[in-house]
């Protein structure tokens, strides 16, 4: 009986091992149309991910918004205005 059980214990990690580890993403659903909201949110990600890993800083401060405003729990208002 104690056999059995570590037999099916055995089979029940194999089998969660195999669906777990061997899983693929498959491709992303990307919409139909020829400038899709998708299409322009992965170029301008491209396009931000370029300046950041290259400080081009005159691209980062084309592409963020004059108004941006965040705020810090620590240090209050943020903002990206020069003023």
């Amino acid at each position: 009986m104690k056999n059995s059980i570590n037999i099916l214990a055995l089979c029940t990690l194999i089998m969660f091992t195999l669906t777990c580890f061997t899983t693929k993403r498959g491709p992303v659903n990307k919409p139909d149309g020829p400038t899709s909201l998708y299409d322009t949110i992965a170029a301008m990600d491209a396009k931000w991910e370029d300046a950041y890993n290259n400080c081009k800083l005159e691209v980062m401060e084309e592409i963020i918004s004059e108004d941006l405003e965040f705020y810090h729990d620590q240090g209050g208002l943020m903002t990206s205005s020069k003023n």
